[in-house]
């Protein structure tokens, strides 16, 4: 009986810790900014993660513009919801989450965080 309740247990508290580090919500889809704009009707209205690099910043208004710097016509809008990071300059590689919307005919990602790293943690576009 004994064990049978260790058994039990431990499957409980194994299934639970699957449930807490998968977070309970789907997979969200992370892409380069040139391929975000490729398939822009794919994930119009989703949360995305676009890497790119950061081409402009507007700070005034928490805006910044990403995306491929060989090809300035690549380049995704990118309203930041909170502050962003001190380390966030033009030509760093960034990674945004935020929410795919069309404006005036233009993409952009809307209620975004940012993340920025080392060049190693983020893959810069060579398309």
């Amino acid at each position: 009986m004994k064990k049978k309740k260790l058994i039990l247990a431990g499957i409980a508290i194994l299934a639970l810790t699957v449930i807490l580090f998968r977070g309970g919500s789907p997979a969200m889809p992370r892409t380069t900014v040139s391929k975000l704009l490729e398939s822009k009707n794919e994930f119009l209205g989703e949360k995305v993660q676009a890497e790119g690099t950061v081409l402009k910043m507007f700070q005034e208004n928490s805006r910044m513009v990403i995306g491929n710097r060989e090809n300035p016509g690549e380049n995704l809008i990118v309203v930041i919801e909170s502050v962003p990071p001190g380390t966030l300059t033009e030509g760093k590689p960034v990674a945004a989450t935020g929410y795919l919307r069309r404006r005036d005919g233009r993409l952009i990602l809307r209620r975004a965080t940012v993340k920025t790293g080392c060049k190693s943690e983020y893959r810069v576009e060579n398309e």
